[in-house]
């Protein structure tokens, strides 16, 4: 599997995640008054900003633009300085770094630099006008931002359980004097209050556990081919879109290398461990049989199960099925693949197409650039993008300055893994099979068998040609 997930390389997307955009629109509102405001002095010809550019001035080199005016790298108090700025603030790039800052940061030194931007003080030597002005032009605004800010960084459902003290931060702030007074303190702190007193953010479980089950025992009778190969498909979508749905910005910067919170059961993980469980379940299930004509029949059925999966647009659980009967334990039963039938083929190229490993995935991209929600997609097309931004790019440019191009790669990737979880599956939860599941892959936990053993019992079922000398 990480062979596999290691070939891809890394892609632009386009999509945008609903909720940081949402907790993003009070900023851009405001961006959107103060620009109209800033075109009408400069149509009037005033230039009374003169003295509120005074104390932007950053250290020389704490911040560097592409040539499109993008922010490539900064400092950490630079990107914070741009991020609350009094001038226009690009919504993207505000929602890069809400999405990544835990990657370079640490949520305290980001909430000790906007306490510190909301508290800036006005240049020395204004005249009363002028700092009347400063207050109206920049002070106003900054303060705004900061508190937008600070809003969406509580709303999206991505503060760790360690970073809790953070909300009490926020708090202490926010019952400040000179805070309790500005405009939107009282819902922001009406906000934190209702994350705080309701509990923690909702985390959707890795697995989906059905409540109130009362026919336990006829999950005991099941038999895997008796099972339509639908209806599997079905009840392995909803366990494996009810996890993917879990999934946070924080699970990915983790997973290559970010700020660390020693959790390993995030969904993201779970999801890549269900992934190896189906394959492994794929592996035992074909080479348990001796028969080999029974054995065609299991091959068959993942085949379908495998092709109903791809018609869900559930492409994880498909690419695990394919990579189960595309491995050496399972490729090599020549005698098996023989008793399969043409239609049933057909499928499992189509399959195996749809993945296109061969091709860098090239097809799998494309299919998901053309296709809606309810989708799970395969992770091995963002994760292998993913790694190649982070090892490929450097964290920092020279200066020590934060190298925010590569924050916005990873931006881009994370938000298409996000985009997927905008719509649910409308299916029904099918109790017996679910529970059936549940317990068949389970008994796969850990590193319970091996490729070497899958190889040797496949060698028992159908030996090589120079065994029979």
């Amino acid at each position: 599997m990480r062979d596999i997930l290691e070939e891809a390389a890394a892609h632009p997307i386009k999509s945008q995640n609903s909720s940081l955009m949402k907790a993003q629109i009070q900023i851009e509102r405001v961006d959107e008054r103060f620009h109209l405001h800033s075109l009408e002095s400069l149509i009037n010809g005033n230039d009374t900003d003169s003295f509120v550019r005074l104390s932007t001035a950053r250290e020389e080199g704490a911040l560097i633009h592409n040539p499109d005016g993008g922010v490539r790298a900064g400092t950490l108090s630079s990107l914070i300085e741009t991020l609350t700025s009094y001038g226009h603030v690009d919504p993207i790039f505000s929602r890069t770094f809400l999405m990544t800052y835990k990657s370079f940061a640490s949520p305290d030194e980001v909430l000790n630099l906007l306490f510190e931007r909301y508290r800036m003080e006005p240049p020395a030597g204004l005249t009363k006008a002028e700092q009347e002005e400063w207050s109206k032009l920049k002070q106003h605004v900054i303060r705004s931002r900061v508190l937008n800010t600070l809003k969406s960084m509580v709303m999206v459902d991505d503060v760790l359980e360690d970073d809790r003290h953070v909300m009490d931060r926020v708090s202490s702030f926010l019952h400040e004097p000179d805070v309790a007074m500005s405009p939107g303190a009282k819902n922001l702190l009406a906000t934190v209050e209702r994350k705080r007193n309701g509990g923690w953010f909702s985390h959707i479980p890795p697995p989906i556990f059905p409540a109130g089950i009362t026919n336990d025992e006829s999950k005991d009778k099941l038999n895997l081919l008796k099972i339509d190969p639908l209806e599997l498909a079905r009840q392995l979508t909803l366990k494996e879109s009810g996890c993917y749905r879990g999934i946070r910005p924080t699970d990915c910067l983790r997973h290559f290398g970010g700020r660390k919170s020693g959790k390993t059961d995030d969904c993201l993980t779970f999801i890549l461990q269900l992934n190896k469980k189906v394959m492994n379940w794929v592996n035992a299930s074909i080479l348990a049989e001796v028969d080999v004509e029974r054995r065609a029949a299991m091959l068959s059925h993942f085949i379908s199960i495998g092709d109903c999966c791809r018609l869900l647009q559930n492409y994880s659980t498909m690419a695990a099925i394919v990579m189960a009967l595309l491995s050496s334990p399972i490729n090599r039963l020549k005698k098996t693949w023989n008793e399969i039938d043409g239609q049933t083929m057909s499928q499992l190229i189509l399959c195996e197409s749809v993945l296109d490993a061969p091709r860098n995935y090239a097809t799998c991209r494309n299919t998901l650039a053309s296709i809606n929600p309810p989708c799970v997609p395969f992770l091995g097309v963002y994760l292998t993008s993913l790694s190649f931004i982070h090892n490929g790019i450097e964290d920092k440019l020279p200066g020590d300055l934060v190298n925010f191009g590569k924050q916005q790669r990873i931006a881009d990737v994370i938000r298409e893994i996000l985009y997927w979880q905008t719509k649910d599956y409308d299916l029904g939860l099918l109790p017996p099979v679910m529970i059936f599941l549940e317990d068949t892959l389970a008994s796969f936990d850990g590193d319970v068998v091996s490729e070497d053993q899958f190889h040797s019992l496949s060698l028992d079922r159908e030996p090589s040609c120079g065994d029979y000398m």
